[in-house]
């Protein structure tokens, strides 16, 4: 049975045996192992998967169980870990909180799985799209702007876009959790 530690714990082994994946704190006596379906480890955190249903350690700490196709980490906004969720080839943002201890209740979905793909963009902000049409949420503000438009366009000013319908423009800003318009066509 090949036993491998993860890059980022030195103390957590994953491990198969039965055709099922286990992982295991090695500092832990007598070992206790949890097994999945499958166990993925992308350096930050442990994503386990049984069924639907999805399990992320930070260390030997479960810090969320979310039921989902897919999640990926997308980095750490206003103490919660940000995820993009796939469910019905469908995507979302959920979060998790770094200060709850209670990972059942740790789950916030910050935008529903109605959307066909997700981008980030980086520095919390996330351009969404469904139907052709593309959108965006600022994470930090926690600002949602619906797939209306036919493109958006960063400017050299923080949190101001341009957002096209056509060729008319509307430039947007963003700040103090809500929008205003600048500029309307």
């Amino acid at each position: 049975m090949p036993i491998r530690r993860t890059e980022k714990y030195e103390k957590i082994v994953i491990f198969t045996k039965n055709n099922k994946q286990q992982f295991a704190n090695i500092n832990e006596l007598p070992l206790l192992s949890l097994e999945f379906d499958s166990i993925k480890n992308d350096n930050k955190f442990v994503y386990c998967k049984d069924m639907k249903r999805i399990f992320v350690y930070d260390d030997d700490e479960l810090i969320m169980d979310f039921t989902c196709d897919e999640l990926k980490s997308i980095g750490t906004i206003n103490d919660s870990y940000l995820y993009i969720y796939k469910e019905n080839n469908k995507c979302g943002i959920v979060a998790a909180s770094k200060i709850t201890k209670k990972a059942s209740q740790n789950n916030k979905v910050l935008i529903n799985n109605n959307y066909d793909e997700i981008i980030n963009k980086g520095y919390g902000v996330f351009y969404i799209k469904k139907d052709n049409k593309i959108g965006l949420y600022e994470a930090y503000e926690n600002v949602f702007i619906k797939p209306k438009y036919d493109k958006i366009e960063e400017t050299e000013y923080d949190n101001v876009y341009q957002l096209y319908t056509g060729e008319f423009c509307d430039l947007v800003y963003i700040s103090n959790k809500k929008t205003s318009t600048l500029v309307q066509n």
